[in-house]
């Protein structure tokens, strides 16, 4: 009987050390409520200035927020499009994708959670996004181009990137109003439509 629990214990911890390193880097953490382990997966990213991080971009929007769906390792908001910067134009909402995991910032202090960045229903904001097809989900989803960009349209001052000021990582010091930040995206995006357009 001892050989068998062994055994069972010895599976177990197989089994969850296989299950936690199939994809990324996985940690064990212990939960604190329970003392079994729980998988969390990190990301490392590379640090990137808001202008980088806008050329990375495929789609740049201005939307409101029109729903939220939480699952239990991601939430999907809804948005309708009211104003297109960047991107193919598409006639139905469009669904922003945030997974819960971490991210660690290579060679720099900065580290977040993505489930840190949330939207509120009925709200508007700018979204620098990279759009993701997949046949087998119902619609495309988009997810942020990283640092946690987060641009709330009614107070753009509170404009963050990696959870500090905009400004701290943007070339440009003046973005305090809505206007300051559509005429810089416009500005950063007609710059980046000029270098792919055919000579």
């Amino acid at each position: 009987m001892k050989k068998i629990f062994c055994l069972a214990i010895a599976m177990i911890i197989l089994f969850t050390s296989v299950s936690c390193g199939q994809e990324g880097n996985y940690v064990e953490a212990p939960s604190s409520d329970e003392t079994n382990l729980n998988c969390k997966y990190e990301q490392n990213s590379i640090y990137m200035t808001f202008e980088q991080l806008v050329a990375t971009a495929t789609d740049i929007i201005k939307g409101k927020c029109v729903g939220v769906d939480k699952k239990d390792d991601y939430v999907e908001y809804e948005f309708v499009v009211i104003n297109r910067y960047l991107g193919e134009e598409v006639e139905d909402n469009i669904f922003v994708y945030v997974p819960d995991y971490a991210v660690t910032v290579i060679n720099t202090d900065y580290s977040y959670r993505l489930s840190d960045l949330t939207y509120k229903e009925g709200s508007e904001y700018y979204l620098v996004l990279s759009k993701h097809v997949d046949v087998y989900l119902p619609h495309d989803r988009y997810i942020n181009v990283g640092g946690n960009l987060f641009m709330p349209a009614n107070d753009i001052s509170h404009s963050t990137l990696y959870g500090e000021t905009l400004i701290n990582h943007a070339q440009t010091k003046s973005i305090n109003a809505e206007k300051d930040l559509t005429d810089y995206l416009s500005k950063i995006t007609t710059n980046k439509t000029d270098k792919i357009k055919p000579i």
